[in-house]
C-alpha cells in the first residue's frame, strides 16, 4: 500500500480528540508527503484533515507538542496563502 494511502488510512481511523498526539505524529508524516511531492499525496483530503483537527485535539494532550503543533499551524497557514483560502 502507497505511504499517501496508509497515511490516509490511519488519519480516517485515529480521532483527534482521543488520541491526539500520534494523530498529530500522523498527520506530520502526512504534511512531509504532501511537500515532498508524494504520488497520490491528495492536497484536499489533507486539507480537511487538519481543519478537524485544529477544531478537536486534546489541550492536555497537545501542550506536550509545542513545536509540532507549531508546525502544523504554520503549514495550515502557508496551505491557506497557497490555495487563497485566508479570508
Amino acid at each position: 500500500m502507497p505511504l499517501s494511502k496508509l497515511l490516509l488510512t490511519k488519519l480516517q481511523v485515529i480521532n483527534p480528540a482521543l488520541n491526539t498526539v500520534p494523530y498529530t505524529f500522523t498527520l506530520l508524516a502526512h504534511i512531509a508527503a504532501l511537500q515532498k511531492g508524494t504520488k497520490g499525496a491528495n492536497f484536499e483530503k489533507l486539507w480537511d484533515r487538519i481543519t478537524n483537527f485544529l477544531g478537536t485535539y486534546d489541550p492536555r494532550q497537545i501542550r506536550y507538542l509545542g513545536a509540532e503543533f507549531s508546525h502544523i499551524i504554520e503549514t495550515t497557514a502557508a496551505m491557506a496563502l497557497q490555495s487563497r483560502q485566508v479570508r
